[in-house]
């Protein structure tokens, strides 16, 4: 039961920060979102990947930003980090301070 309600939280969370203009926060909760609500981590391609973290490509991400590879690494799918950087996606993205979640800035993916 108590996950059905952080489960249903956090997606009402999620429908709102996906329409803000910055990413970074739904990108960073759609990364964790399996784990914190128990569900069993997803197996997405890099396309279905791409569009369901508003991602326009795999490359050419501000060096400033929580990147492909980041979410994907946070998100616990090896696979699809391995897919991102065959397909040329940066490992090199520094993501923002994220001070709601305790988060330092310039850290990279290999951080994660």
């Amino acid at each position: 039961r108590c996950r059905q309600v952080l489960q249903a939280a956090l997606t009402n969370h999620l429908s709102k920060l996906g329409q803000s203009k910055s990413k970074t926060a739904y990108r960073l909760y759609l990364s964790i979102f399996e784990e914190v609500t128990g569900l069993e981590p997803k197996c997405r391609s890099v396309e279905d990947f791409l569009q369901e973290f508003s991602f326009t490509a795999v490359a050419g991400q501000r060096r400033d930003s929580l990147s492909p590879v980041a979410c994907a690494a946070l998100s616990g799918d090896c696979k699809l980090v391995r897919a991102l950087v065959v397909a040329r996606a940066s490992i090199q993205n520094h993501a923002p301070a994220m001070p709601e979640v305790l988060h330092h800035p310039d850290f990279t993916p290999l951080h994660l």
